[in-house]
Formats: structure tokens, C-alpha cells, sequence
């Protein structure tokens, strides 16, 4: 998929109605810098979007999500909106993404720090292993491995054990598992 461009503005998405009230929405807000492009993309997209290596200068990530917010891509530059925002919210979104360097509010960062034990149980659940069988793999308690689970439930920011299911099956998840250092305790 290749982005749609208007004007300063580059669309990785396949939703035109979003396309549209986005378009929209910039066009009625106070944009302080025109000279930023901004860059909206899916989840489904941010692979895509990594390699066209855009600059944090003259770029701004803006990913559109529903409902998970997808903490653990923890790349400083990336500012996150509901794709059912109101006008509200994506107004002041975009001012704050499209203000100058200096005074503009930093895209979220929420580094997630796993501990070797948190990457070995996120393994095993990608693996599709079940509770009693991690348990005894990692010779802990079940109960441990119910609490772990939901710890990292919380870190990752998923609402609950469904959408944290569904985010280990992500392929943007998987490579960023792969790629994430664990903290030794």
C-alpha cells in the first residue's frame, strides 16, 4: 500500500471516511506550523511507515488506533489518537503534533521495561502454551503466572486478556518482542 498525499499530509489508511473527516479536521484547526507533514497510519501500516524512514523534523507519526493504545511501540516520535476521537480530540492532537520543535508537547513515550521472566512468559504465550503448562515450565505457582499475565496486561496497555491475546498474535508485536532488550533483575 502506498500513501495518499494531500497537501501536507500523507494517509496510510484504507478508510475514506476517516480519510476525509481527518482532512477535514486539519483544515478547520489552528495548525501553527504548515511546513510539518503529518503522517497517519493503522497498526496494520507502521511497518510500512518505519521504512520510509521519516524524519522527526519535518514529520509527524500520528498512529490511529481503537482502543489499544499499543504501548509497547515505544518509538518518542510517534503521537497515538482513537480513530473514533471526537473533533475535538484529534483538533488538539494535531496542534500538538504540528507545533514548533521548541514548544511543542512530546509524543507520548512510555518505554516498557520486561524483565527476562516477563519475555520468557510473553514467549510462551505467543507459543500459544497454557497457564498450567508455562507454570510448570517456569516451576512457579499458576497463581504467579495468572498474576505476571496480568501484570503485562497492564504494562502493555490492553484492555483486557482478549485484546492482550490478540495483540501477542500482532506481527508488529512479535518483532518488537524480539527486538527489546530485558532489564536483569
Amino acid at each position: 500500500m502506498l500513501p495518499v498525499r494531500t497537501g501536507n499530509i500523507d494517509f496510510w489508511i484504507d478508510d475514506s471516511f476517516l480519510q476525509l473527516g481527518l482532512e477535514r479536521t486539519i483544515h478547520k484547526s489552528r495548525v501553527v506550523d504548515p511546513d510539518i507533514r503529518l503522517v497517519f497510519f493503522t497498526i496494520d501500516q507502521y511497518n510500512m511507515v518505519k521504512k520510509q524512514r521519516y524524519s522527526s523534523t519535518e514529520h509527524r507519526l500520528i498512529l490511529l488506533t481503537e482502543g489499544h493504545m499499543y504501548n509497547f511501540l515505544d518509538d518518542a516520535g510517534i503521537y497515538r489518537m482513537q480513530k473514533k476521537s471526537s473533533f475535538t480530540e484529534m483538533e488538539k492532537v494535531i496542534e500538538n503534533a504540528t507545533q514548533r520543535r521548541g514548544k511543542a508537547a512530546k509524543a507520548e513515550f512510555q518505554g516498557i521495561v520486561l524483565s527476562e521472566r516477563d519475555k520468557t512468559l510473553l514467549n510462551y504465550f505467543c507459543e500459544g502454551k497454557k497457564i498450567n503448562e508455562i507454570a510448570e515450565l517456569m516451576q512457579l505457582h499458576f497463581k504467579t503466572i495468572y498474576l505476571i499475565r496480568k501484570n503485562l496486561i497492564n504494562k502493555l496497555g490492553c484492555s483486557g486478556v482478549i485484546d492482550f491475546l490478540h495483540t501477542l498474535r500482532k506481527d508488529v508485536f512479535k518483532t518488537w518482542l524480539m527486538q527489546t532488550p530485558s532489564q536483569m533483575n
